[in-house]
């Protein structure tokens, strides 16, 4: 159930993004031929508004088919309905529509977690969200556990795994509060040598509180600019060398969904705007094939206005959609084997 659900997810995060392009497309006049979710031929189909819907059982994306878009297709070139003949600036928005749609998506997930489940806030009360198997918290900590202070000092929950490390093993004092009481442990991380951390074994998050109507629009709109620059920071820190990074594939991300979808709907949620709010930056990347890549030409058109030549356009959206392609499937393979492994 937690995999089919993981589809779900996926399959809806992908509709949100098709569905910006679909929507600004026919705002923008456009006739729009096709909306898949999947590549490859239709399992089930439909017709809407002279647009065939469908459902394709190659699960790596979709796509929204604008007439005219594809540089190959024949249309007829005088009429006004096709995607090269309308304005540019209505061509950029329903490019940018994709991303910037997932980017709302995100917001409006974190509205209804902060709107039933509260806003984190840094009390340094640290809350224990789940316990790992195996490791020196299982049998002593449990989900629901607040822990107050360490060592007899109260540690803001940003600071609470770093806090762990600097243990470097020896004994940690919690003082934890249960269902109303207040009791002490005494537990010593251990050594995790995959990832060279110490751990205690649990997943812990900022205690909550609710900050009525406005505050909750407030940070469901804050969050996915402090989560870009998050994104954006790591990935930085990838391309100089000060990190490493991992490209994923979409069976690795419904696996990970899945485990998250295991924990419950608030950690379902928070997990699903996070991957909203990173398909939009990877989607505004520069790179051919992207949407970022076709802005990228479109920017060009709007300042010059000239068109670019679609003849190179062409090609190089082309090629770059076949290096893409084949990272792609390298990448689910190598997912697909660490699967089984």
């Amino acid at each position: 159930m937690s995999f089919v659900l993981a589809i779900f997810a996926i399959g809806m995060m992908i509709i949100v993004h098709e569905g910006g392009h679909y929507v600004v497309a026919r705002w923008s006049g456009m006739r729009v031929d096709k909306f898949s979710l999947g590549f490859g031929p239709a399992i089930v189909k439909w017709r809407h508004a002279g647009t065939q819907f469908q459902i394709a059982p190659i699960f790596f994306g979709g796509f929204v088919h604008i007439v005219g878009m594809n540089p190959h297709e024949e249309y007829d070139e005088k009429d006004p309905s096709v995607y090269p003949n309308r304005p540019t600036i209505l061509r950029f928005l329903t490019i940018l529509a994709g991303p910037v749609t997932n980017m709302l998506f995100a917001t409006l997930l974190m509205f209804v977690v902060y709107g039933i489940a509260g806003v984190p806030v840094d009390t340094g009360r640290t809350v224990v969200n789940d316990v790992v198997k195996d490791k020196p918290a299982s049998g002593v900590l449990q989900a629901g556990d607040m822990i107050v202070a360490v060592n007899g000092e109260k540690v803001p929950t940003t600071r609470f795994t770093s806090r762990v490390q600097q243990s470097y093993g020896a004994p940690m004092i919690l003082t934890v509060l249960r269902k109303g009481a207040t009791k002490q442990v005494i537990m010593s991380p251990g050594y995790d040598a995959e990832n060279k951390v110490w751990v205690l074994g649990i997943h812990i998050e900022l205690e909550r509180t609710h900050p009525g109507l406005i505050g909750v629009v407030v940070e469901s709109g804050k969050y996915p600019v402090l989560m870009s620059e998050q994104i954006l920071g790591g990935l930085w820190k990838v391309v100089t060398g000060k990190a490493s990074g991992e490209l994923v594939s979409v069976v690795r991300m419904t696996q990970d969904v899945a485990q998250t979808v295991r924990h419950g709907w608030l950690d379902t949620f928070v997990f699903m705007a996070m991957l909203n709010v990173y398909l939009c930056l990877i989607n505004l990347l520069p790179l051919p094939a992207l949407d970022g890549g076709r802005l990228v030409f479109l920017s060009y058109e709007l300042a010059t206005r000239r068109r670019p030549n679609p003849k190179i356009e062409a090609t190089v959206h082309i090629a770059g959609g076949v290096v893409l392609f084949l990272v792609m499937i390298l990448v689910v393979f190598k997912d697909i084997k660490n699967l089984f492994s």
